[in-house]
């Protein structure tokens, strides 16, 4: 979650994973539980996670979710961080609302919409990975989340302009070249590709004959598009495209590879030809001002702790019952 809290709040772009890895589900009111003879696993203020709602997100539980934000090993079973995990979201939601700061349907309908429009969200919806109500729970928890840590939080016109001045490598989009590649280690191989080449066959051919890289050779050696900073680009293959226009062929460029049980370096000699040239773009202020907004406004109010403080005070006043044995320090919470 922490992980992703960054691109929850650029206003849509790149929201999906979050759903993904936490699969969740809708809460069941008391009485409606009951009457669905549903068996409670913990209540949380009177409202019901059951222990199908466990069950199912211990289903989805992924290798990252035993991890904590420093990317360490966490301690818990994994019925006790999915169990903590759904408490938590429980008591987010129920705060916001109390604080009159809880997303409204429509904003969350909207909000929804929004997320449809990405083709990787209707893949998973089409594919039920996931399904609209996790969606929709999600985007409420995430929302309560932040306006619990942003409650009396106001950035003006003018700090937003600011932030996106301060933070314009994250907006920036790297030059990008297309580049087909020809790579030998044979020394006799470099005169024959400069014949070819010189003689007017084509790079592609030259690289389907001459070419000793597996990944390219049938492709006729296309790399496809490599951003400038990519770091598969030696800086000596960087070097020697930067000054040449497209349709350009770099000379043959010496490298040497680390070769592994104490074995000598191994020697290659790359040619590349440069196919497309993409300048370097920065995305505009404007298209960016939602997701800016948002970022200035969490950046100033110090980041999700004031928020999660909230939450732990409401925790530690909320009546909490686990009706699973061996769970019942998540009452009190961490």
């Amino acid at each position: 979650m922490k992980r992703m809290q960054k691109q929850v709040l650029t206003g849509g772009n790149i929201r999906l994973m979050v759903f993904v890895l936490l699969g969740m589900g809708g809460a069941v009111g008391f009485d409606r539980a009951i009457a669905q003879g549903e068996k409670p696993a913990v209540v949380v203020n009177g409202e019901i996670i059951t222990e199908q709602d466990f069950f199912e997100r211990l289903q989805r539980l992924r290798g990252q979710d035993f991890l904590n934000a420093n990317n360490q090993l966490r301690g818990e079973s994994a019925g006790q961080i999915i169990l903590n995990a759904m408490i938590t979201e429980r008591l987010t939601l129920q705060a916001a609302a109390k604080a009159k700061v809880a997303l409204s349907d429509a904003d969350t309908a909207a909000e929804l919409a929004n997320l449809k429009r990405q083709p990787q969200v209707v893949a998973g919806l089409t594919g039920h990975v996931f399904t609209e109500e996790m969606l929709k729970y999600d985007i409420r928890v995430q929302a309560a989340r932040f306006k619990l840590a942003t409650i009396g939080v106001k950035v003006s016109p003018e700090e937003v302009e600011k932030y996106y001045k301060a933070h314009l490598a994250t907006y920036t989009i790297p030059e990008r070249w297309g580049l087909s590649l020809i790579r030998t280690s044979n020394p006799d191989s470099l005169s024959k590709i400069d014949t070819d080449l010189k003689a007017g066959k084509s790079f592609a051919d030259t690289a389907r004959l001459y070419s000793e890289d597996a990944a390219t050779k049938d492709k006729g050696g296309d790399l496809g598009v490599i951003a400038v900073n990519d770091t598969r680009l030696a800086p000596a293959l960087r070097d020697a495209v930067r000054p040449l226009k497209v349709g350009a062929v770099t000379p043959a460029v010496k490298l040497e590879q680390e070769a592994s049980d104490g074995k000598p370096k191994s020697v290659v000699w790359i040619r590349l030809l440069v196919t497309s040239k993409e300048p370097e773009t920065v995305r505009p202020f404007n298209d960016l001002k939602y997701g800016l907004q948002r970022l200035a406004l969490i950046e100033k109010a110090g980041g999700y702790p004031a928020g999660d403080q909230r939450v732990a005070e409401f925790r530690s006043q909320s009546n909490i019952k686990i009706n699973i044995p061996g769970y019942d320090n998540l009452a009190v919470g961490k």
